[in-house]
């Protein structure tokens, strides 16, 4: 049994326990997944899932059984799981639908982790693979309560197709434009983790290999690098040039929700990064002549012309020269 993932031994005890004889009863209080702080997908099968699914899911994460005074939380149709990072997760079956939550520090790497796990359960049946669904973070754009009573749930392809082709999803309920950009983020979407079967020839229409770009977090790096440098410059007594990075950095800032290219290059932030960054990568301007005599300025000044080159593709802007960006030995 234990080999066809039907029971597992518990610790020490040498007893076996099988899942599928687990009483039915859930907890009385299972932890609550508020929107915001957790993560949550859910698998919608239109037949009956296969009985022993739930239960091989158990099996294999049966040392993450969370314990609450002498009993642990697993019964016939769920358990609750929680890793050695303190992230919890409720996993269950009802109705067709087998669901997971996840919050914590680390709630993306877990969910990840859990979501391969179904994906090996369900991609080695050969019946139809059951639809894969993300609970849609709206962003704080709607009020709370209504969000609750509908909450939004959308389809693994279309993700990933809207996010590809940087398509907002406009909800017609609310009447509101969602990024997809950010949920491919907080969830992990990508080629690699795509459940197999009904879902593949959802995606001929677009090239699955294409690196979904993240604004927000290119723009945080850019950030990040453009302090840095202006900090090296200030401790090296060039106060002038390090408020001109600071300027940049502070503008970025501004934009930081900003998913709408267009609305990018009206604020004219990229024109500003590229003026700079063309000063940054010219040998005979005194900006890099300065920066190639601070430690590690080549190295981050680098990084910052990678950091415009990404957001330039994205926003079709011009972009620098590539040998730059050649990490110096």
């Amino acid at each position: 049994m234990k080999h066809y993932e039907l029971a597992y031994e518990v610790n020490d005890e040498k007893n076996l326990i099988i899942p599928h004889l687990l009483k039915e009863d859930r907890p009385e209080q299972l932890p609550d997944f508020p929107m915001g702080e957790s993560l949550m997908l859910r698998y919608v099968s239109e037949d009956i899932l296969p009985s022993n699914t739930i239960s091989r899911f158990i099996v294999r994460h049966n040392q993450q059984i969370k314990k609450y005074k002498k009993d642990y939380l697993v019964w016939r149709y769920g358990v609750i799981l929680e890793d050695l990072n303190g992230n919890l997760a409720l996993v269950r079956e009802e109705d067709r639908i087998l669901s997971i939550s996840v919050k914590g520090s680390t709630k993306t790497d877990y969910l990840s982790l859990l979501r391969e796990t179904l994906n090996d359960i369900f991609n080695s049946y050969k019946s139809n693979k059951p639809q894969l669904e993300y609970r849609i973070e709206q962003f704080g754009q709607i009020p709370s309560e209504l969000e609750k009573k509908n909450p939004l749930w959308l389809e693994e392809s279309q993700i990933f197709t809207q996010a590809q082709d940087n398509v907002p999803f406009y909800n017609h309920q609310t009447k509101q434009y969602i990024p997809m950009q950010k949920t491919v983020h907080i969830y992990n979407i990508d080629k690699g983790n795509l459940l197999q079967g009904v879902q593949d020839s959802q995606f001929i229409a677009g090239d699955l290999n294409q690196t979904i770009f993240n604004f927000h977090d290119c723009n945080i790096s850019l950030q990040g690098n453009l302090n840095e440098l202006a900090g090296s410059l200030v401790q090296n007594g060039h106060k002038e040039q390090a408020k001109e990075l600071e300027n940049i950095a502070n503008a970025l800032e501004q934009v930081e929700q900003c998913q709408d290219k267009n609305e990018i290059k009206k604020k004219g932030i990229g024109n500003k990064l590229k003026r700079f960054t063309d000063e940054l990568v010219d040998k005979d301007s005194q900006l890099h002549k300065t920066i190639k005599g601070i430690k590690h300025g080549v190295s981050i000044a680098q990084d910052i012309a990678k950091g415009y080159n990404d957001l330039a593709q994205w926003a079709g802007l011009p972009q620098v020269p590539k040998p730059f960006l050649k990490k110096e030995s």
